[in-house]
């Protein structure tokens, strides 16, 4: 019975199931290399073989991790369980990877010659690499004249009975259809349609009989054509005939789903990640569960990909947790606003950007907070080191439950848009990322995940050819080219959606106001004008900020364990690269220097417009409590400001604005000007919000003291040093941040 079977397959292989026209023939289960040369799997990582009963019948190629096209005359009546798919090798007597066939789907319109083309789902899907690529669908048939490679294990010449081991190419040129229809016309049945393109070469001698029946015909890495008939081999006046890819490419996306291979989550030679840590990532998830990631960009706004939307109805995001599958906080979508400019059928991935309205606000905290976005326009250089992180298919093929990151850096524009011809186009709506080694792309994080770099969100995981194949880094949708129409879906919300992280862009010494000829605004980067020399004993809950030993900013103790400053001293700066020195008069000896674990930036602050200017950092270790080291109170929720009051500042600031830093701490006291009065000295030039207060006297001002420093009165913490006009201008008052309006913020990061 087994050895009937076997004749019987091959039989039907032979005939497909149809009578074929005198001397018109398949080139299959013959493919013949003839005038090609050796090649590798590693440039041809698409390619596989089809085996029956451990021998090479067919070619056929890639297109996702389960599912692989061939032609349908290698399958038509045929019982797909003889199969088994090979894949992952050059050399049939290697080992390779033995897949087993789940289904397969001859094209309905399959008639013997036209529409030859079929599908084989694959029970397990395939472990990508090097060796093993999905290869992306071309949408345009080649033009004539065009060069293009097939490959396969055929045998060697017309006369050859046995294939070889080694898997083959070879180059042949796209013939004009009118001109192959005529080659063909004294063929019975050899009738070239829309469906077909032919290639090979005017002298013969190589030709589409070069490859598999089935295997691939390529141009510029994309999948243009499956091998399919022929007349003889090789044969002058007689191009190789192969199915037109781009003719059935709706077919097989309508079978399958896919188009050309996207960054569906692949995480490889990635390593655990946590939420504490990435606190922005979310997965995005529909009734079966995740399905992509996105970034929170406001309390009620998530950012992902459009084409993670497309054809979905019932979503939500999961934030604050390690797993995809549990814990954190779950917020149903209310709205989904997919750029204007999106176009899902012509599958460029251009704008690939898409906002989610939550129907119920996340509870902000540590392990959610919303990420910092670019400015419009903002440039990432080449080779800047990037983080793409999320829930996607590890290297076997499996969800990964805990959340994951990987490194990678970022690829010249032009370079990779040279590696991407004919493949896809990159726009300067895109950006690309990968690195050198072949097991790290950025195809590793989730479709529609962050792209962290600059301490920005500075890209969306958006798509790629393949997953971690050399020359093809992952292309990222550019965050910054897109904060316009962000401003414009958000509204009256954008002012908010700047929230910052724990570390963010760098400190910036001053900004230009919008507005022509305006003065700057200084963040009060230490200065102590009029002020006088005093002792750490005197205010012990002083502290200085340092950054890799060097002053930055001043910070007020507030327990053992955590340190308030101002939210832009911490902007862009990572935590090992900062200490405090306590419980000493000078910033450059004595005391404790205590490192900088966690820096928690209020999620709101908007570098802008300065507003909810604050940072609570967690210490490496507990301060040891003395005379020269001990913390302040802080002022309650419901606390009022006297229109009388006067505040002590205290710190390292410059004597004089561009003035040398004092080697003793220095203290000054200043008035309290009202907000009204405030906002008067600053026009529309800046906002004074209820999240600050102001202070001014002639000849001093709260600049006079160190940003980030604190603002005392009636013994407790009042304000954090934060920003104004210059220095000790009698025009401009020193604003502060308000504690009263922060305490929330403060609690529910310390817990008290």
């Amino acid at each position: 019975m087994l050895r009937y079977t076997l004749v019987l397959l091959f039989s039907a292989a032979l005939v497909s199931g149809k009578v074929l026209p005198p001397k018109l023939q398949r080139l299959h289960p013959n493919g013949r290399i003839v005038g090609g040369t050796e090649t590798t799997i590693e440039d041809n990582p698409w390619q596989v073989s089809l085996e029956a009963f451990g021998l090479h019948n067919c070619g056929g190629s890639i297109i996702s991790p389960d599912t692989i096209v061939t032609a349908a005359h290698c399958i038509d009546g045929l019982i797909s369980l003889f199969y088994e798919v090979v894949s992952g090798t050059a050399d049939l007597l290697s080992n390779g990877t033995h897949s087993t066939v789940k289904q397969a789907i001859v094209h309905e319109g399959y008639d013997g010659l036209g529409n030859d083309v079929a599908l084989i789902i694959l029970n397990e899907p395939l472990t990508l690499s090097d060796t093993t690529q999905a290869v992306p669908l071309a949408d345009a048939e080649p033009a004539a004249g065009d060069t293009v490679t097939v490959t396969g294990w055929g045998i060697l010449n017309e006369d050859d009975l046995i294939s070889p081991n080694q898997l083959y190419t070879v180059d042949v040129a796209i013939v004009d259809r009118e001109e192959c229809t005529a080659d063909y016309a004294d063929v019975e049945g050899g009738d070239v349609d829309d469906t077909m393109i032919c290639a090979g070469v005017p002298e013969g001698g190589k030709d589409s009989c070069s490859g598999d029946s089935g295997g691939p015909l390529t141009k510029d890495g994309q999948l243009v054509g499956i091998v399919s008939w022929g007349l003889g081999c090789g044969e002058v006046g007689y191009p190789g005939v192969y199915t037109n890819v781009a003719s059935v490419r709706e077919w097989i996306r309508d079978q399958t789903g896919i188009s050309n291979p996207d960054l569906n989550g692949r995480i490889i030679g990635g390593t655990p990640a946590h939420v504490y840590k990435l606190p922005y990532q979310v997965s995005l998830q529909n009734e079966e569960g995740h399905m992509c990631g996105g970034s929170i960009i406001h309390k009620s706004y998530i950012l992902t990909a459009a084409h993670c939307l497309i054809g979905e109805k019932k979503l939500s995001i999961r934030a604050g947790s390690d797993f995809h599958d549990k814990g954190g906080t779950v917020r149903q979508v209310c709205a989904v606003t997919i750029h204007n400019k999106y176009n899902d059928d012509k599958e460029d991935y251009d704008y690939d950007i898409a906002i989610l309205k939550l129907c119920q606000d996340l509870p902000l905290g540590d392990k959610i907070l919303p990420v910092a976005l670019p400015t419009f326009n903002e440039i990432i250089k080449d080779g800047t080191p990037v983080l793409t992180s999320g829930w996607g298919y590890t290297e076997k093929n499996v969800l990964s439950p805990q959340l994951l990151q990987v490194a990678l850096v970022t690829v010249n524009q032009t370079t990779c848009r040279n590696n991407y011809k004919g493949v896809g186009v990159i726009t300067g709506r895109m950006f690309c990322a990968g690195c050198k080694n072949k097991l790290c792309d950025s195809c590793q994080g989730d479709s529609g995940g962050p792209l962290f770099a600059n301490r920005k969100l500075m890209g969306v995981v958006s798509w790629g050819y393949g997953c971690a194949m050399k020359d093809f880094p992952g292309v990222y949708t550019k965050v910054a080219k897109f904060r316009k129409w962000i401003r414009k879906e958000i509204k009256k919300n954008f002012l908010t959606i700047d929230s910052h992280l724990n570390m963010l862009p760098l400190v910036l010494l001053a900004l230009v106001v919008a507005a022509s000829g305006a003065p700057k605004v200084q963040k009060l980067d230490s200065r102590i004008v009029g002020g006088t020399t005093t002792t750490i004993e005197e205010f012990p809950y002083q502290v200085s900020l340092l950054h890799f030993g060097h002053l930055m900013c001043g910070g007020i103790i507030i327990s053992k364990n955590f340190v308030i400053t101002a939210g832009h001293c911490t902007d862009g700066i990572w935590p090992f690269s900062m200490s405090v020195r306590v419980g000493s008069n000078t910033v450059t000896e004595g005391g404790q220097v205590i490192g900088v674990a966690e820096v928690h930036q209020h999620p709101l602050f908007d570098v802008s417009t300065m507003d909810y200017d604050i940072s609570i950092l967690r210490l490496a270790h507990p301060i040891n409590y003395s005379p020269s080291a001990m913390p302040i109170g802080l002022v309650p929720s419901d606390y009022q400001i006297s229109p009388d009051a006067n505040f002590i500042v205290t710190g390292w600031g410059t004597l004089t604005e561009g003035g040398d830093l004092p080697s003793q701490l220095q203290v000054v006291k200043i008035p309290y000007l009202s907000n009204e009065q405030c906002q008067k000295a600053y026009g529309q030039e800046m906002t004074i919000s209820a999240r600050m207060f102001c202070a001014a006297a002639s000849g001093k001002d709260s600049c006079q003291g160190d940003s980030g420093g604190p603002v005392v009165a009636d013994g407790l913490l009042v304000g954090v040093v934060s920003w104004g006009f210059g220095c000790a201008r009698p025009e401009y008052p020193g604003v502060y941040s308000r504690i009263s309006e922060l305490r929330a913020f403060v609690r529910n990061v310390t817990r008290f």
